[in-house]
């Protein structure tokens, strides 16, 4: 398995771009797509039965139809992931069935950490059905039903029920169900990690997924879960998640050449990477790593960057890899606005001496990145080079709207470059995405506008408008502090 998941339930791309994603993925002979459907905040596909939980630009039967068909022609098997325990608030926000969630309610608007009820046979009877409907719908031998995060210890005590029989017997459950419908079950690993009285438990004809999205990922929960006699298991590194903003960056690199060699030395099924969360990214600029991906795994993890490198542009761009974008691939990944920067950028969280030596070092990089973007000219797919160059113009002026705050002229050139790429930002989005897509605007939940792209933008806009200048007379200068 040379696989890509794609969350296509928090944000829904254009359908066109699933078509698309799919022929560079056949280029780079990579084998699964995985489609993250449904999550607390919605349901991506309109589901025999349950159409009316489809989220607006929902797959119809006939769209997935249509999908997996161009996917077979082209040796790509597209496996469906229904959330069937955790991430479940697609179902338990509907009033239907919201007396089947289970955990701490955080009251109305909020992320919550629990899931369905494993205690309440109507949960197994509800997602009985829902399984049903997505077999319908997707030839796959494999379906993915989740099962990560689910946050309900307290709830479970409370019930007198030791959280690992509750999680096995509801899970075995589910995969049986899924078994005799002839298909073969796929869960998320963490909660075998966590409680390895689960792992024990649980039938081994489940295959199972390991998450680790860290760049120094071990292969300790790939060992434990051969030890605990699971036969198929793959590695799931990331190419972006919550961390991480607006492109994969160098540390989602290391961890995914990590991964992919964790695989190649236990023997495992294969590597399914992982693309979370759309609103915090630029939909073009994840290509660069999925290709990464496919080629460390066709590579068994052993790769040269340089003939990564020149691989990638002559297959993507139709030209070499000369100097000016040899330079920029070296940079652009360490443009790193991670969860931490983007949150003190917002003023959200307070700006560390640590934060802002990144900051710094980030706008020094962005810098010379751009330079050596703007030298580089492709041949083919310009929409994917402009998303990579765009995408490195965002880390910059993030960057630089903390580094500009003191400086008069500085900082109005910098309001001036910010209005030209939250403009620059909003067409793409246009152009890949639903232009009436509420979350190119406003977070979901009751998150911070630092979790979102466009709503960080203009966050950065606003603080840097409102923001009077420092006094260096009272206060501290950047250098000094």
């Amino acid at each position: 398995m040379n696989g890509l998941m794609i969350d296509c339930c928090r944000t829904l791309e254009k359908h066109d771009y699933y078509h698309r994603l799919i022929d560079f993925m056949a280029d780079w002979k990579m084998t699964h797509l995985q489609l993250h459907v449904t999550d607390n905040h919605g349901c991506a596909i309109a589901i025999p039965g349950f159409t009316h939980l489809a989220m607006p630009h929902a797959f119809t039967a006939a769209d997935i139809a249509a999908l997996c068909s161009h996917a077979a022609d082209r040796g790509i098997t597209i496996i469906p992931e229904l959330e069937t325990f955790g991430h479940s608030q697609y179902l338990t926000d509907h009033p239907d069935y919201s007396h089947l969630y289970a955990g701490v309610d955080k009251g109305p608007g909020e992320q919550k950490g629990g899931g369905m009820n494993p205690l309440d046979p109507r949960s197994l009877a509800l997602m009985r059905r829902l399984i049903d409907g997505v077999i319908d719908l997707f030839p796959s031998p494999h379906i993915h039903i989740g099962c990560d995060e689910v946050k309900m210890a307290h709830f479970l005590e409370e019930e007198g029920v030791r959280e690992e029989d509750a999680w096995a017997d509801y899970v075995n459950a589910l995969a049986d169900h899924v078994r005799q419908a002839g298909r073969t079950p796929i869960i998320w690993a963490d909660q075998l990690k966590k409680k390895p009285e689960t792992a024990a438990r649980l039938r081994k004809d489940i295959a199972v997924m390991e998450w680790d999205y860290e760049a120094d990922a071990t292969d300790a929960a790939i060992a434990r879960l051969r030890e605990h006699g699971f036969v198929e298991v793959m590695a799931s590194p990331s190419i972006i998640f919550c961390r991480y903003r607006i492109f994969p960056t160098e540390i989602a690199l290391s961890n995914t050449r990590r991964m992919v060699r964790h695989a190649f030395r236990h023997e495992l099924t294969g590597v399914m990477n992982t693309a979370w969360c759309p609103h915090r990214y630029l939909t073009g600029a994840l290509y660069y790593a999925i290709a990464y991906s496919a080629y460390l795994v066709e590579h068994r993890g052993t790769v040269a960057m340089s003939a990564f490198r020149q691989a990638f542009a002559r297959s993507t761009f139709a030209t070499d890899c000369n100097r000016a974008l040899e330079r920029f691939l070296s940079l652009w990944p360490r443009l790193n606005i991670r969860d931490q920067l983007a949150r003190a950028l917002c003023g959200e969280a307070p700006t560390t001496a640590e934060l802002e030596a990144q900051l710094r070092a980030i706008n020094t990089l962005g810098r010379e990145a751009l330079h050596h973007a703007a030298r580089f000219k492709p041949r083919a797919n310009h929409d994917i080079w402009h998303a990579m160059a765009l995408s490195a113009r965002v880390a910059w002026i993030c960057a630089e709207s903390h580094c500009a705050a003191d400086d008069p002229v500085r900082r109005e050139a910098f309001e001036r470059e910010l209005d030209t790429i939250i403009v620059a930002v909003e067409e793409e989005w246009d152009r890949t995405r639903q232009p009436d897509d509420p979350h190119k605007y406003t977070p979901h939940f009751k998150e911070p506008c630092s979790a979102y792209l466009i709503p960080l933008l203009y966050t950065l806009r606003q603080r840097s408008r409102s923001t009077p200048m420092h006094d260096p007379e009272t206060t501290h200068t950047r250098e000094t502090t």
